[in-house]
């Protein structure tokens, strides 16, 4: 075999395992990671957008990439993209990337995957289209290879007095991506309540609640020490 068709089938080899890999990424991020993230928020482990950017990298690292000395893959947090080379830097970077270094010559590592995240209340269409958008022009220009948006929210009813399901939710979010980028561009919604008990959710609603802000006014603490000052006051004027 000569030098030039060994080297045409070791490259051959080598994009049939970059293709292997970026699908068992997709897999994992599109079923094990989503059960992650519900499980981390059983266990009150997610009360902002910051947690669950800090779940889902900490997942990737663990199950995915462990170890990038050793990987062609790394994981990038806040990642400054540009669509093309000679151009204005985009005004914000992508939340989450699983980039990809081909070969020791490449240069720079390639996003191939872009996760954006999101966390509100409920699903805001301008959000959601927003992202969209935004991963849509990065997959058209080939910066990426695949796109996901990760979306969590806290809907408590929907028509029939349940929670609103998460297929209901990524069903009206999939006709935003529309069927041109399908399995491209894919959208990941998850209903915290939907994936709980309802004496669970209560539960969940007073952690979120203790969590997510903090006012030391509104300690125990703070509020008994008030408590006793205003006693104290009451008796010295009796």
């Amino acid at each position: 075999m000569t030098k030039a068709r060994l080297k045409t089938k070791r490259q051959k080899k080598g994009r049939s395992n970059a293709k292997k890999t970026l699908n068992k990424i997709t897999k994992f991020i599109q079923k094990d990671l989503r059960g992650k993230i519900i499980q981390d928020l059983k266990e009150f482990r997610i009360s902002s957008e910051a947690d669950l950017r800090t779940s889902i990298t900490f997942w990737l690292r663990k199950s995915i990439l462990p170890n990038p000395r050793y990987s062609k893959y790394r994981l990038a947090t806040e990642l400054r993209v540009r669509r093309q080379a000679v151009g204005k830097a985009a005004k914000k970077g992508v939340d989450v990337a699983v980039q990809y270094l081909p070969t020791p010559t490449f240069t720079v590592y390639k996003p191939d995957i872009m996760i954006e995240i999101k966390e509100n209340k409920n699903v805001v269409p301008k959000n959601l289209r927003h992202d969209i958008k935004k991963l849509k022009r990065f997959y058209k220009s080939r910066v990426c290879k695949r796109g996901f948006i990760i979306y969590l929210c806290r809907m408590k009813e929907g028509t029939d007095k349940k929670p609103v399901s998460d297929k209901e939710l990524e069903k009206d979010a999939s006709k935003i991506v529309g069927p041109e980028f399908k399995d491209r561009i894919i959208p990941i919604i998850i209903n915290a309540y939907d994936n709980m008990s309802h004496a669970h959710g209560l539960l969940f609603d007073e952690r979120w609640k203790a969590s997510s802000d903090y006012q030391k006014k509104k300690e125990t603490a703070a509020k008994a020490a008030a408590t006793r000052k205003r006693r104290s006051r009451k008796s010295k004027r009796g």
